[in-house]
């Protein structure tokens, strides 16, 4: 929850299910208290929008205006800017909000955010490091708005999970893993939810704090469409799912002294392939927070055999 304190500093506050305060921070810039005004709202959060691997708030203006905001664990901020589209200031009505972030989701490079619209209509927005709208498309499907409810939110993107195009992938207010893909006009080629058993995932649903790291084709070589999940601590895991969505392998990736593989919360997944560094495994190329390509090379039972 964000609050408006009585200086007018921005608090963000977080809360375990039961209600229990597990964090609470004062926002601040430059050593200073970030105030806003009476007129402004928190219409969303998320993480990672500006790529420096910290906490996001998005607010609506005085004006209307979006603002995404991105801060550290501290609380002290990375970068805000108000968002632009054409030159002019990037506005939104009262009703809409803000269900999560991403990373180049029209391909562009730059950093997305997803709005729940007046309608319930998922937009997908997609801007530059000045803030500048790049892309910014309603997205439909079989000739309707593609709508999500109050309780769903956005935990990540790729790209092909089908092999047809521009993924964004959805925890539903059940914890449940939804996707849909994408033409380039925001026409959905598909959509649909990943049927998730005890038998492999050892519960029906996922962790709220797990978000989508990437995705692949065939990585194990079982004909399977692949997602690589990220745990709250950055541990690892790959999915194998069957062509008709359901989830038949869910391997945690490690290390050969036993330690979970995990990925930094700056860290993408840019890619998949095979024996790349000649050890017979399959291979995650990994972008690190230095803009670094690492291959990590992994056998069948997912330990990692080498990563350079």
């Amino acid at each position: 929850v964000f609050l408006r304190n009585n200086i007018g500093q921005l608090v963000a506050e977080e809360f375990s299910d039961s209600g229990v305060a597990i964090d609470a921070i004062g926002l601040t810039y430059a050593g200073k208290a970030w105030t806003i005004d009476a007129a402004t709202t928190a219409i969303g959060a998320g993480h990672s929008f500006w790529g420096y691997g910290g906490h996001d708030v998005f607010l609506r203006n005085n004006v209307g205006q979006l603002v995404a905001q991105e801060f550290n664990d501290a609380g002290s901020a990375i970068n805000s800017i108000a968002l632009t589209y054409a030159g002019q200031p990037w506005l939104i009505d009262t009703a809409t909000t803000a269900i999560g972030a991403g990373q180049n989701f029209w391909g562009y490079g730059g950093h997305d955010v997803f709005l729940r619209n007046n309608v319930g209509q998922l937009v997908a927005d997609e801007f530059n490091n000045s803030g500048a709208a790049i892309d910014c498309i309603a997205l439909t499907y079989q000739g309707a708005a593609w709508k999500v409810d109050t309780a769903t939110r956005v935990i990540g993107t790729g790209h092909n999970f089908l092999g047809i195009g521009n993924d964004v992938f959805l925890l539903t207010g059940q914890n449940q893993v939804a996707f849909g893909e994408f033409n380039a006009a925001g026409v959905g080629v598909t959509s649909g939810m990943v049927f998730i058993t005890t038998a492999i995932a050892g519960a029906t649903s996922v962790n709220p704090t797990t978000s989508i790291a990437g995705t692949a084709q065939n990585l194990m070589g079982l004909g399977e469409k692949d997602l690589l999940l990220r745990e709250l601590g950055g541990a690892l895991h790959l999915w194998k799912i069957s062509v008709g969505n359901a989830l038949i392998g869910d391997l945690a990736l490690k290390f050969s002294d036993g330690t979970a593989a995990s990925l930094g919360i700056t860290e993408t997944v840019t890619g998949t392939g095979q024996n790349l560094l000649g050890k017979g495994g399959h291979d995650i190329r990994i972008l690190n927070a230095a803009g670094q390509a690492v291959i990590w090379e992994f056998n069948n039972a997912g330990t990692v055999i080498l990563a350079q």
